[in-house]
């Protein structure tokens, strides 16, 4: 568990991502660009495949994770984020038995990738979304949820999670211990 960060001492970051058709990836690639450019106090690790990171201890010792990710098949986690994903559920299951959240220094956000034409839409994005929450972890923005054929462009939506986590990351010393932004379950119609 980290301390707060302190102007002398930046934000660690971590950025993961879950994808089979290199969209989430690319999203993740552009995000962390953009915004190793333009903030300051902030050191961003990634983008990173959910599977090379699924030390739960190692990710403890960020102020916050980022994640863009799909659904799969049948809704289920993307094959550079299954590994991840199993993980995720294992210490959600520890975590309720010992009564601990050791993710509770640490914030999240997730930008999901889908297509409604799935019953399953955001399957893995929401449920991801879900147990950081689980694991005590304060969720600093609504999920950003981009709909292959929604009307809102997938650029659109990536630029609303960029900005929204601009102002997120600007303010993630003064947010810890705070209410989460919201619910897991929001936007809604989950």
């Amino acid at each position: 568990n980290t301390p707060p960060p302190t102007p002398d001492m930046p934000s660690k970051v971590l950025f993961l991502y879950g994808t089979e058709t290199n969209t989430a990836e690319r999203a993740a690639g552009h995000l962390v660009k953009q915004l190793k450019s333009s903030l300051t106090g902030v050191e961003i690790d990634g983008p990173t495949a959910g599977n090379k990171m699924t030390d739960f201890e190692e990710i403890s010792k960020y102020d916050a994770v980022l994640i863009a990710t799909s659904s799969y098949g049948d809704g289920d986690a993307p094959s550079s984020f299954d590994k991840f994903f199993e993980q995720l559920h294992r210490e959600v299951k520890k975590a309720k038995e010992d009564g601990s959240k050791p993710l509770a220094n640490l914030q999240h956000a997730v930008l999901g990738f889908g297509s409604t034409s799935y019953e399953t839409f955001m399957n893995c994005p929401r449920i991801t979304d879900k147990l950081f929450g689980e694991l005590g972890s304060r969720r600093m923005q609504e999920r950003v949820e981009v709909d292959e054929i929604g009307e809102e462009s997938e650029e659109e939506l990536i630029d609303k999670f960029e900005t929204a986590i601009k102002e997120c990351l600007g303010d993630l010393g003064k947010n810890k211990g705070k209410k989460e932004a919201c619910s897991w379950d929001k936007p809604d119609g989950v």
